[in-house]
Formats: structure tokens, sequence, C-alpha cells
């Protein structure tokens, strides 16, 4: 090929490109697309008003709420209630006999507290008494619940003392 035809096959092989690319879409009329169809609104079932579980114990399904009757000072233990729920309102109550054990760990330190007194205070709650932190600083209040023969379910609740 000679040097002008090499020139004219560069430069007009992308304006036939251009040209041809650019072609008018094919669009169906608007007859031919099929609206939606609308389908009937379904009556909302009213939702149960679900609680907010502030602790949760995984393995026996329970959310913990704690209540504070008396906060501890310097001088005076602290007490406490804990009540055991579920979000969905659906619990099964507790088995009485057995109790929980609430244990105050300072992790910061690597120590805990005084031992906490647990006595059963009707359905699902306890009364958690002789709460008292020895300093102060950052707690966990760690609330553990039995399960199987040595095991048990825990929910930790941080605490600024």
């Amino acid at each position: 090929m000679s040097g002008r035809i090499k020139v004219f096959f560069y430069f007009s092989l992308p304006l036939v490109l251009l040209v041809t690319s650019c072609a008018r879409p094919n669009y169906r009329p608007p007859s031919a697309v099929p609206l939606p169809q609308e389908k009937p609104e379904k009556p909302e079932k009213p939702e149960k008003p679900t609680q907010t579980c502030e602790l949760r114990m995984p393995v026996i399904n329970f959310c913990i709420s704690i209540d504070w009757q008396k906060q501890p000072s310097a001088t005076s233990f602290g007490q406490f209630q804990l009540k055991f729920y579920r979000a969905d309102d659906s619990a099964p109550n507790l088995d009485p006999n057995l109790k929980p054990e609430v244990i105050l760990f300072m992790p910061s330190m690597g120590h805990g507290s005084s031992k906490t007194t647990v006595e059963f205070a009707g359905e699902n709650s306890f009364l958690v008494t002789r709460v008292f932190f020895i300093m102060p600083g950052d707690w966990e209040i760690r609330v553990r619940y039995p399960t199987h023969g040595s095991e048990y379910d825990e929910a930790i609740q941080k605490f600024k003392y």
C-alpha cells in the first residue's frame, strides 16, 4: 500500500466505526411494555413489642436486666434485682432451685471483690446483695447460670465504680 492509502485507511476506519456504532436503539413502543401488576396489600400482623436485651445468655436463651436498688459506696454494700426474661416475652420460668452466681471482677487488676449473696425473689427474679467494689475503676458484673452439671452460661455487664 502506498502512504496515502495507509493514512486514508487509518483515519477513515475510526470514522466509519464511530458513525455505524451510534445506531438508533431498538426500543419497544410503550404499549408493548407490560405494566407491573400491583400486588394487593396484605394486612400486616401486629407485631409483638419486643424488649431490648441488656445482657444476653446465649445458651439458655434469656436476657438479663440489672436494676439497682442501692448503689454500693466506699463504706456500704449495694444491692440489685436480677431479672431473667426473653426479648419476645415468651419466657418459661427458670428452675427456682437453680440460682445464678454473681461475681464482681476487675479485669485491669486481675482480681475480684467480696462474694455476693443471691436469693430467689419470685418468678425469674433474684435479689443480689452484699455488692461491694473494693476500689474505684472499671469492673465487670459476671452473671453465671448453671446449665448442665458443672457447665454454666455467662453474661458480663461492664460497670464503672
